[in-house]
């Protein structure tokens, strides 16, 4: 089984590798000619070949019985093939790709995944990959929404997810699909899902399990999902936003607004949260204006809400990944906040 498992990982490798050899033109991007060498030498293919066999840093890759899936879990460096029943996993991603080519892009994106800052915190909760190919022809997509957002699903047994799942448990399910659309990460009670472009990088994989983990979009959200989340019809909080309907409270509003922080922890006092004003209120109480100074974590505006009647607040003024998907940027406070929703 085990050598099987092996022929089968190289077969799909040296499919590719005839491909570029054939046609290598047909592999560049635009404007890349005299870039890349019309042939591949050996040593780079045994280098190829070497990476697609086995993901660096222990990745473990177990295949059970058809349907054909491999499964993914960065554990300490161990350089042999593990049975299914030897993963550790609590927390179990089904990667859904179409057959070929789709399955070295997941090869390809797994190995970039484990340099990503959301990769560690997440194997130390228990998450892993399940490889699942899929045939193309199962596959219905549409992009929804102005802005082309993907809707999709799959016909058959696979549109059901991880089978193997207990159900009492959260299923997490991420679909790869050849067409272009924006991303959408969503959640139905204990099913979690996600659907991305095979084009997409790997940043906005990131971008998009930060939503399942609890983090809320950090960019102003269209008029539809702002009036919905920043009015609080979600029944999940969000880690890093919180709403206000006024930039101003009395004394006693911005201590209750402390208590309630999911970073209260992280900030000392109340009045680091705004600046006392000259204003008052009806009742003739002071006002305090929100907002921190820049090197403190308490409260900064960010432009979650624009587009409704509310404001949003997050712990920090840098950029994050939940603001732009392509910084990488990922504050240790944010970590911090996932390792302890998990811990309770």
């Amino acid at each position: 089984m085990q050598r099987m498992v092996q022929l089968g990982i190289l077969l799909i490798a040296l499919v590719s590798c005839q491909q570029v050899l054939a046609n290598p033109l047909s592999h560049r991007s635009e404007g890349s000619e005299g870039k890349y060498p019309k042939a591949v030498s050996t040593a780079q293919l045994a280098t190829l070949l070497d990476l697609l066999a086995m993901p660096p840093n222990g990745w473990l890759i177990a295949v059970p019985v058809r349907p054909t899936r491999v499964e993914f879990s960065p554990q300490s460096p161990m350089h042999v093939m593990q049975s299914p029943s030897a993963t550790a996993c609590r927390y179990p991603i089904q990667l859904q790709v179409p057959e070929g080519s789709g399955e070295l892009k997941a090869y390809q994106l797994l190995h970039q995944w484990q340099q990503q800052p959301l990769a560690e915190p997440m194997r130390q909760l228990g998450f892993c990959w399940q490889l699942q190919p899929y045939p193309k022809a199962v596959n219905e997509c549409q992009q929804v929404t102005a802005r082309g957002r993907l809707q999709c699903h799959l016909q058959g047994p696979l549109g059901g997810g991880n089978h193997h799942a207990d159900p009492t448990q959260a299923r997490y399910r991420v679909l790869l699909v050849e067409q272009f659309g924006i991303a959408s990460a969503s959640q139905q009670r204990q099913d979690f899902s996600m659907v991305l472009s095979l084009a997409a990088p790997v940043e906005l994989l990131a971008h998009e399990l930060g939503h399942w983990l609890g983090l809320a979009d950090e960019y102003a959200m269209s008029a539809p999902l702002a009036a919905a989340f920043c009015r609080g019809d979600y029944q999940h909080p969000s880690l890093n936003i919180v709403v206000t309907d006024s930039r101003q409270l009395s004394a006693e509003q911005l201590q209750q607004l402390w208590q309630t922080l999911p970073w209260r922890t992280a900030v000392e006092d109340w009045r680091l949260l705004a600046q006392p004003t000259s204003l008052t209120n009806s009742q003739g109480e002071p006002l305090w204006e929100l907002g921190s100074a820049p090197e403190q974590i308490g409260l900064h505006a960010v432009d979650t809400c624009q587009n409704s009647d509310y404001f949003a607040w997050r712990p920090l003024a840098e950029i994050t990944a939940m603001q732009y998907f392509d910084s990488a940027r990922w504050p240790s406070l944010y970590l911090e906040l996932i390792q302890q929703q998990y811990a309770h």
